[in-house]
């Protein structure tokens, strides 16, 4: 059950828990939107299926998420009906590693936040080694794909007679790949299963490089995806959960290009595994052909296709959740307060009169007065009665109006960040385009056979040099050293 937050210590302690770099779980902070009663998510919806991972808090939007921005990084904190994940390495990293603020704006759109709000939880307690790892009741098991729902769910039927239905998460198995890349319906899958949790892990989720050299030989070009880069690297994934680091060396030949101009993430490329003078296994692009043919990418499940296709790159647009707020520019009227006073008698009785106010005073002793004299005192009593309830109005509107234009600059500040950043994307990706566009044609050109015949003085050592490469391309290490290339082994005659 969530932890709910209601006071200054249990706010500290809260803070302190996360960003506590020893902190073994997931933590889902939830609040409760200005004049709510109860959070817009489903709380017991998301601790049901995932609070076996995650720890779950909730608290009301006011001083104490004020209080919460002071205790955690700038920008960091949550407020006014959203919610954030907090990873395990928080604390070690805070700016680089955290969940996004989640909004949902109406009833279907808060829906599809809340997804998103517990794909955020499962990638985090996956992250953690929560989830990947069989337990002492887990049992291997195959299946069936029953479904695939969406690119980050699909339902199996497991078991001889599919008595076990499990959900398979694109958070827990192939993070960032769509599923639909890699499920088909029927599809057979193995694994291990944990009755008493319903975890499945996938046997085919991890993946090394010795098994990639086993899989393609050196010198083999195929596909990889590009997961992201930066001036002088890209990271590829030949495998979606095998990351590998491609150095601008091995990108271009150009050594003034940028690697992020040059490679968009997401783009599908075709790269040749080969081994570098340390022995290690690399990738690179430098010397591919473009008449080269790269073969296909890894199945990721026996009878899979191939999970990457050079027609089909991977884009993921950032959506964002803008929060519902107006502006409060109106001053409350008096005569619209619910003031909640009593109704007074207007006819004179001997009995004690209660006075109105915030609470019933002693009732006045029962005295025979003129009856202009009684109306008077009741309509003065009356009176400080109004302005005592208009002045604890005033106090709790003067509250709110601070906590929502807190809020609405925030959201306007956001705005603006976002604005300018997709300027500045927009006019980096045109950059990049063109950079790109040069750059690959310089390339190709500078890659292809006939282009090459300039290098030589004689056409006998261009063609020599050309046999080379394609030796050097076709025959590995170990076939050159018993096949060696050697001008006394072979020979052409002028005419040729």
């Amino acid at each position: 059950m969530a932890t709910t937050i209601t006071d200054s210590q249990g706010l500290a302690d809260l803070a302190r828990h996360l960003l506590d770099a020893k902190r073994a779980r997931p933590a889902c902070l939830v609040t409760i939107a200005v004049n709510a009663q109860e959070p817009a998510f489903d709380l017991e919806q998301l601790e049901s299926n995932a609070g076996q991972f995650c720890d779950f808090y909730l608290i009301q939007t006011g001083d104490l998420t004020r209080e919460l921005q002071h205790l955690l990084p700038d920008n960091l904190h949550v407020y006014g009906g959203g919610a954030r994940v907090y990873p395990t390495p928080f604390g070690l990293d805070p700016i680089g590693n955290v969940g996004k603020l989640r909004y949902g704006s109406d009833a279907k759109a808060t829906a599809k936040v809340a997804e998103a709000l517990e794909n955020d939880i499962w990638g985090f307690a996956n992250a953690a080694g929560l989830l990947n790892k069989p337990t002492k009741s887990s049992q291997p098991i195959s299946g069936k794909i029953a479904a695939v729902m969406n690119d980050h769910l699909a339902i199996a039927k497991l078991g001889k007679d599919g008595e076990h239905m499990v959900a398979i998460r694109q958070e827990t198995s192939f993070p960032g790949v769509p599923l639909e890349w890699i499920f088909k319906k029927g599809q057979i899958v193995t694994g291990q299963y944990d009755p008493n949790t319903r975890n499945f892990v996938l046997d085919q989720s991890t993946y090394d490089l010795e098994q990639l050299v086993r899989d393609y030989k050196f010198g083999s070009v195929t596909l990889a995806l590009v997961k992201s880069t930066d001036r002088v690297s890209a990271v590829v994934n030949i495998h979606p959960n095998l990351d590998i680091t491609m150095t601008k060396e091995e990108i271009t030949g150009n050594p003034i290009d940028v690697v992020s101009r040059f490679l968009d993430i997401g783009d599908v490329i075709a790269v040749r595994i080969y081994r570098d003078p340390q022995g290690k296994t690399r990738l690179r692009m430098i010397d591919i052909d473009d008449d080269e043919i790269a073969l296909p990418a890894l199945s990721l499940l026996p009878g899979g296709e191939p999970w990457l296709s050079e027609d089909r790159p991977l884009y993921e647009p950032e959506e964002v959740e803008e929060q519902p707020l107006t502006q409060i520019t109106e001053t409350p009227n008096p005569s619209n307060l619910d003031t909640g006073l009593i109704t007074l008698p207007t006819t004179s009785d001997q009995s004690a009169v209660p006075l109105p106010g915030p609470g019933l005073l002693p009732g006045m002793p029962a005295v025979p007065v003129a009856k202009s004299i009684r109306v008077q005192q009741l309509e003065q009593a009356s009176i400080a009665g109004y302005q005592e309830r208009l002045r604890l109005q005033a106090l709790q509107y003067r509250q709110l109006k601070d906590e929502a234009q807190q809020i609405v600059a925030e959201r306007d500040e956001a705005k603006k960040t976002v604005k300018r950043q997709t300027a500045k994307i927009s006019e980096l990706q045109k950059e990049r385009s063109e950079a790109r566009s040069g750059n690959r044609s310089k390339q190709r050109t500078s890659s292809t056979t006939y282009s090459r015949r300039n290098r030589f003085a004689g056409d006998q050592d261009w063609f020599r040099e050309e046999v080379r490469r394609v030796w050097i391309s076709k025959y590995t290490p170990e076939d050159r050293l018993q096949y060696p290339l050697k001008d006394a082994n072979w020979s052409f005659g002028e005419r040729f």
